[in-house]
């Protein structure tokens, strides 16, 4: 996805698939904060990962990103992987990629996430699927 205002908003995804919102809430709250891991684009093209609380409010999923490398990454190319923190009892995954911009609510501190394509994965101990209609994607027409 380049850079061109392609996603939608978190409310997007919880009015037209809010069975795919509440996986995806229940997944990165797990342990009680929205933990996740942030995946973006180095500099010199290459793939950086990030551990990252996240929080999720009725228009946007949020990040407090401070000065940072996953800062510079995120103001230079926008586009951005966001995966939830493994499942202590199960292979669960919901899965975000989409485009950051800075919120306009706190100097460039808050980045509001724009979704460009969701996923929920779940699988069973070995990795097969684990049935019909278990897994889910959403990929998001522009905005």
């Amino acid at each position: 996805m380049s850079a061109t205002g392609l996603g939608v908003a978190w409310s997007t995804l919880a009015a037209e698939r809010p069975d795919l919102a509440e996986a995806g809430r229940a997944l990165l709250y797990q342990f009680g904060v929205g933990l996740a891991f942030l995946g973006t684009i180095r500099k010199d093209g290459g793939p950086r990962v990030h551990p990252v609380c996240s929080l999720i409010a009725a228009d946007a999923i949020y990040m407090l990103v401070t000065p940072s490398y996953k800062r510079q990454d995120l103001h230079r190319d926008p586009r951005y992987a966001l995966h939830s923190y493994p499942c202590p009892t199960n292979e669960d995954a919901f899965y975000l990629g989409g485009e950051a911009k800075p919120s306009s609510r706190s100097s460039g501190a808050y980045t509001p996430l724009r979704l460009g394509m969701v996923t929920f994965g779940r699988w069973t101990p070995y990795g097969g699927p684990a049935g019909a209609g278990a897994d889910a994607t959403l990929t998001a027409a522009a905005t």
